[in-house]
């Protein structure tokens, strides 16, 4: 009896599933599902300064910078009125907080359709050691966590349509410390590294206002 080669017969079953996969027609094209928030069905949004809990005024210029460009470019086209403070705003109404009355006396105000509000909350620098076994050895990382939430208000109601919260860790400093050497140094500039956080939380709150795309099956 002759003997059979396995890995000769692997290889024709793989092209014989390939030869009848090619035959059925089957084919795969890539479709478009919208963004779950449609901007365009507003004729103005206006979007109130990014709210940071840090005294550096030019945090919250690159926040609100960056949180308008990135909308616009997962939605190009729609109108946007920036309206600056969302303190200043209040006082101007005698407002202390953003209640629906508020929000449609905004709106009203300065003729738009919908308001988007946003916070980011970050921390203090936060150190953290641990020691390996025995203690011989021991690394060491500063980190800063922060969150961004954001929310779409609409005319005539003031209700929330849509809200979204985010969060993460950035490490801005470290190292790693044995008996024989010091190693894997990090040390990153302050300000470099609350951009790069900024822009990371601003790109992941955002991702309602894009469209995604999945695989779909079609016959040939």
């Amino acid at each position: 009896m002759a003997r059979i080669n396995v890995k000769t017969s692997l290889m024709v079953l793989s092209l014989l599933v390939m030869m009848l996969w090619g035959c059925s027609g089957t084919k795969t094209i890539t479709v478009e599902v919208p963004p779950i928030v449609n901007l365009r069905a507003y004729q103005t949004v206006g979007v109130l300064d990014v709210e940071v809990n840090n005294p550096s005024s030019a945090l919250q210029q690159d926040a609100t910078r960056k949180f308008i460009a990135t909308r616009q470019n997962a939605q190009p086209g729609v109108r946007v009125l920036e309206l600056g403070s969302q303190r200043r705003l209040l006082q101007t109404l005698g407002k202390t907080r953003l209640d629906a009355e508020a929000i449609k006396a905004i709106c009203r105000q300065n003729a738009v359709d919908a308001l988007l509000v946003s916070q980011i909350e970050m921390s203090a620098v936060n150190p953290s050691i641990k020691f390996g076994e025995a203690l011989t050895s021991l690394s060491a990382k500063a980190v800063i966590n922060a969150s961004m939430n954001a929310k779409l208000y609409e005319l005539p109601s003031g209700a929330s349509l849509w809200s979204d919260v985010v969060s993460g860790k950035w490490t801005v400093a470290g190292f790693d410390l044995s008996e024989t050497a010091l190693s894997n140094v990090r040390v990153n500039d302050l300000n470099d590294k609350y951009s790069k956080m900024i822009s990371d939380l601003v790109y992941a709150v955002t991702k309602g206002f894009r469209p995604t795309y999945r695989k779909e099956r079609v016959a040939g």
